[in-house]
């Protein structure tokens, strides 16, 4: 015998839950995260009446709080040269706001400030890619962020 619950939100109620989810989240990526979670239950159970417009409005405002807030972190992180924070940055958020963030952060960088990044990014790339081919073990997730920074900074 099956044990099977069921789930029953009305349309009229959902915004109620939505505003739940958020309210109980801690953070801009907890609540982005939940809807997201949301979203997909609620069209693998039914996408022809999933409330799918005003969810992904959610979303999409959630995404903005969450880019938003990871702007500071950013900078103080290129202003310290720190790959391990900006990885964790990177990891938060998916790649396109990734670089959404970076290209909000570089103005308020100055000209100095930028060239020291755009070598420093350059730098770790490739001795971080020589270690690779010389079969070390590095942090993916650090690797991957200085790539895509290397990639804004320093476009081939």
């Amino acid at each position: 015998m099956k044990n099977e619950q069921t789930l029953n939100i009305k349309v009229s109620e959902f915004d109620d839950v939505c505003d739940q989810i958020c309210s109980q989240s801690r953070t801009p990526l907890q609540s982005y995260l939940s809807l997201n979670a949301i979203k997909e239950l609620l069209l693998m159970a039914d996408p022809e009446t999933a409330p799918e417009h005003r969810i992904n409005a959610l979303i999409s405002e959630k995404r903005t709080q969450l880019i938003d807030s990871n702007v500071p972190y950013l900078l103080t992180a290129l202003k310290q040269c720190n790959s391990a924070f900006i990885a964790v940055i990177h990891n938060l958020l998916e790649r396109n706001d990734f670089y959404q963030v970076l290209q909000t952060i570089l103005p308020e960088l100055s000209d100095d400030d930028i060239r020291l990044l755009m070598v420093w990014a350059a730098n770790w790339v490739k001795e971080a890619t020589q270690l690779l081919k010389e079969g070390q073990q590095l942090d993916q997730q650090e690797y991957l962020a200085m790539r895509d920074l290397d990639k804004v900074l320093n476009p081939q």
